[in-house]
């Protein structure tokens, strides 16, 4: 399991599996927050069993399925809120850690320079943008998560586009 600290506070991952929660907690994580479907993958542990894993291990755990074409102010604010809420360390996974790093930038798009959360989000991942990374402006990825004139459903609308 790759895990990727986005901030001193929230780390992502793709996958968990049950038997990876011991570590979270030997981390220092106190709540798990799972943005994966059941549906999504029918092989992979469900929710339930995740939820009863990362009890039982001591942690909190949260339920915030969200797809790429869901995406809503409602679950940031969950995915907000469930982070805010918490003293101490919190570990937020998905198929591949793409949407839990989405619902991130989202929570901070109106507070902070959206070059420095793309910045920061890669950081977490361990790769370095420049100002032009393969051929892509980053400006203009960036301006995806700037809702000036927009509220954030027609910034998330946009991402669909893209994605």
């Amino acid at each position: 399991m790759n895990i990727y600290k986005i901030t001193p506070k929230y780390h992502i991952t793709g996958v968990l599996k049950p038997e990876s929660v011991g570590l979270l907690q030997r981390l220092g994580i106190v709540k798990v927050i799972c943005n994966r479907l059941d549906s999504e993958a029918p092989f992979e542990e469900r929710s339930e069993q995740m939820r009863i894993a990362v009890n039982e291990a001591g942690m909190a755990f949260d339920y915030n399925p969200v797809t790429m074409t869901s995406f809503s102010p409602e679950l940031v604010r969950r995915q907000t809120d469930a982070v805010l809420n918490t003293n101490g360390g919190v570990f937020a996974h998905c198929a591949t850690g793409r949407r839990c790093t989405m619902l991130w930038a989202f929570e901070f798009a109106h507070q902070r320079a959206p070059e420095d959360l793309i910045q920061q989000a890669a950081r977490g991942y361990g790769h370095r943008i420049h100002e032009r990374s393969s051929g892509t402006d980053l400006p203009q990825w960036a301006g995806l998560l700037t809702p000036p004139k927009h509220d954030i459903v027609d910034n998330l609308q946009s991402i669909h586009a893209i994605t």
